[in-house]
């Protein structure tokens, strides 16, 4: 049983050094794009998946290292465009952070405002609205006056969007149905000339039948 014993000991050592190794890499990699060159930047991204990839699932001990596993790995599906992928991804490395440190750290509060980013890219706007006033509420409980000022100009922006949103949404139905009631209304024009046209052509053959019978009473 002893052999055993170190045996899984030295394993879950190698486990955490390769853990290790592959975090720093992955991180080295992330801090290496650049915005402005996106094929230099898409490589970087790549290889930093590449090197979490054998670890992405490793039951790590070791309660910080497995934090910067799981947030380079959701900052990886984010920068790749993955943002439903980054939806799960993110909700995990916050777990992560909150067994490791708690929920009152200003780094939970940057974190949550990564999760509101990257809601808002996914098109969960509900979602990113929460976790950017959740992420509000801790900067203004830990008394971060200039994230507070940063992130309420988002959220402001971010309601005006939504708000400008709505309005066009609903000038684009009154559109709709007032093209429907004039598409309507021509409809109801058309059937009145048709029955209109029908009467005339009737009554043109009422007064020829008329003028025939008058003509045959002649002879």
């Amino acid at each position: 049983m002893s052999k055993a014993h170190e045996m899984e000991k030295q394993h879950s050592l190698e486990t955490e050094e390769s853990a290790m190794i592959a975090v720093n890499t992955a991180e080295a990699y992330l801090a290496m794009r650049n915005p402005e060159k996106k094929t230099e930047t898409l490589n970087y991204l790549n290889k930093a998946e590449i090197s979490l990839r054998p670890i992405a699932t490793s039951d790590l001990e070791n309660k910080r290292l497995k934090y910067r596993r799981d947030i380079a790995l959701s900052r990886v599906a984010l920068l790749s465009a993955r943002f439903i992928d980054a939806l799960d991804l993110y909700e995990t490395a916050r777990e992560s952070l909150e067994n490791e440190s708690g929920n009152d750290t200003e780094e939970m509060a940057n974190v949550l405002v990564e999760m509101g980013d990257n809601a808002y890219f996914a098109k969960k706007m509900d979602k990113a609205k929460d976790y950017w006033n959740n992420a509000l509420s801790l900067y203004q409980k830990l008394e971060k006056e200039q994230e507070i000022k940063n992130l309420e100009v988002k959220i402001e922006e971010f309601e005006k969007e939504i708000h400008r949103r709505h309005e066009e949404e609903e000038e684009e139905e009154e559109s709709k149905e007032t093209n429907n009631e004039e598409e309507t209304n021509n409809e109801e024009e058309t059937n009145n000339e048709e029955e209109t046209t029908n009467e005339d052509e009737t009554n043109n053959d009422v007064k020829s039948d008329s003028h025939l019978e008058k003509g045959s009473g002649g002879k």
